[in-house]
C-alpha cells in the first residue's frame, strides 16, 4: 500500500505544474531574452533568491541523472551532460543553506 499524499503535497504539486507551464511557454520563444527573466530574479528578496537556487539547482540534479540513464537526445544533451559535470563539480551537494 502506497503512501498517500497530503493535501499540501497536492497543492505544492499542482501549483509547480501550474509555473512550469508557464515557464515553458516564456521560454517557447525565438525572441525571448533570458537576461529579462534572470534580472528580475536577481532582484527579488534575497531569501527567495535562495530558494529559487535550489529549485534551479534541483532541475540541474535532475537533468545529471538522465545522464546516468542516457535519457536525452541533441536536443537536451548539452543540458543533461552539463549538469552531470556540474553535480561532479559540486560532489552532489546542491543546498543553498536556508538563512
Amino acid at each position: 500500500m502506497g503512501k498517500e499524499k497530503q493535501e499540501w503535497e497536492i497543492r505544492e504539486e499542482e501549483q509547480a505544474q501550474e509555473i512550469c507551464k508557464h515557464l515553458s511557454q516564456y521560454v517557447n520563444s525565438m525572441g525571448r531574452r533570458p537576461k529579462y527573466f534572470a534580472e528580475c530574479v536577481s532582484q527579488e528578496h534575497r531569501t527567495l533568491q535562495q530558494s529559487m537556487f535550489n529549485v534551479f539547482m534541483s532541475c540541474i540534479a535532475m537533468w545529471a541523472e538522465k545522464n546516468d540513464k542516457g535519457m536525452f537526445d541533441g536536443r537536451n544533451e548539452f543540458t543533461v551532460k552539463t549538469s552531470k559535470k556540474i553535480m561532479e563539480f559540486l560532489d552532489g551537494n546542491i543546498n543553498a543553506p536556508f538563512i
